[in-house]
Order: C-alpha cells, then sequence, then structure tokens
C-alpha cells in the first residue's frame, strides 16, 4: 500500500515459511496468546490474578503497580471482534507502517500508544476521576489512524479512502463510547488518536 522509504529496518525479522514476521506481527502473537491465557484465567476463576494486570488509577497512583500501564492491553475479554479486527489492524496496517518508517520507528510509535492513554487517566485519577482500563482497543485503532495519516488516500474498503474509514470508525467508536457512558474508553481512545497525529507527525 505504501512505497518503502525507510533505507533501513525493512526486512521481516524472520520468516515463517513463506510468510515474513514483522514486530507487528509478533506483538499480534502476543495479542493473540495472552486473549487465550485471559479466557482460561477467567475460567478457572483467578480474575484476581488478572485484576493485577488491569490498569487501575488507584492502583498506579497509591500503590505504584506502574506495569499496569503497559499490562493492561494484553489483558483482553475473550472476542471476536479483537480476533477479526484488532489483531488485523495490527498485522496489516503495522506491517506497512513498519516497512514505510522503519523498524526502530514503529516500536517508538506502538510504545507512545500503549503507555500515552494511563498517564494520562493516571492524572485524571490523581485529579479525582479514578478509572479502570484494560484491552487494546484505542492502542490498535491508533495503529490505523496513523497508517490513515501517513497514507490518506489509499483506498482500502470498498475503495474508500483511509482518511475515510478512520474518522467514519473514530465517529461509530465515540459514539458507541458516549452511549454506554464509557468515558474512560472514549478519553483512551481520543488520548490514542492525538498521539498517532503527533508521532506521525514528528516521524515526517
Amino acid at each position: 500500500m505504501m512505497a518503502q522509504r525507510s533505507p533501513e529496518n525493512e526486512d521481516p525479522l524472520t520468516w515463517i515459511g513463506n510468510f515474513p514476521v514483522y514486530v507487528s506481527t509478533a506483538l499480534a502473537g502476543v495479542h493473540g496468546l495472552t486473549l487465550i491465557l485471559t479466557a482460561v484465567a477467567m475460567a478457572a476463576g483467578a480474575e484476581g490474578f488478572l485484576q493485577a494486570f488491569v490498569f487501575s488509577s488507584e492502583a498506579v497512583t497509591k500503590d505504584y503497580s506502574l506495569w499496569q500501564t503497559c499490562t493492561y492491553a494484553f489483558v483482553h475479554r475473550p472476542s471476536y471482534w479483537l480476533l477479526l479486527v484488532e489483531l488485523y489492524l495490527l498485522v496489516a496496517f503495522g506491517r506497512e507502517i513498519e516497512i514505510f518508517l522503519g523498524r526502530k520507528s514503529f516500536v517508538k510509535l506502538y510504545a507512545g500508544l500503549l503507555i500515552t492513554p494511563p498517564l494520562v487517566l493516571a492524572a485524571a485519577g490523581w485529579a479525582g476521576w479514578p478509572s479502570i482500563y484494560l484491552g487494546s482497543s484505542a492502542l490498535h485503532f491508533g495503529i490505523f489512524v496513523a497508517f490513515a495519516l501517513l497514507n490518506p488516500t489509499a483506498e482500502i474498503l470498498f475503495s474508500i479512502q483511509a482518511r475515510w474509514v478512520a474518522l467514519a470508525l473514530l465517529a461509530i467508536n465515540s459514539l458507541q463510547c458516549l452511549a454506554l457512558a464509557d468515558y474512560t474508553s472514549l478519553t483512551a481512545l481520543g488520548v490514542d488518536c492525538v498521539t498517532a497525529c503527533l508521532i506521525v507527525g514528528y516521524f515526517q
């Protein structure tokens, strides 16, 4: 979809048969594995164990459970939405970004999208708005937003350009969060979209 621009790190990490494995592919594999582990833990009644890895603004600001600012994204509610959409966004569009910007820049983008929402939510919790957050929906949507910013005219869905698909999905997700009064997820979604814009602008 995107012309190769990066002079380095555009090659895959390894190959599985004829299938190239990029950082984005490996991350999708980790998310898929943790999805299975989450389901097994829930079936075994180990919700208390999972709770230690879910982001809690109170746990981060009062108990200094700083690892939760990263682990929250790998605690998944079993969902075909994650399997069919989120991981597809990461594998397909993450790979394109990785090839275009280079591996190191992609890792920085992913890390920024991972860390920024919990930092904002932790600050909000410290100011009196506690929150609990888990999953990678906003994170992987941020990957797609980054792709749309880098290649806005790419036709990806029924010949609709990426920028319009991104705007439509953003509107749908935002309305869904508002309808459910899920302001924590809405905040994470907005923060990751802004973060994607800032990081892509910096790399550009």
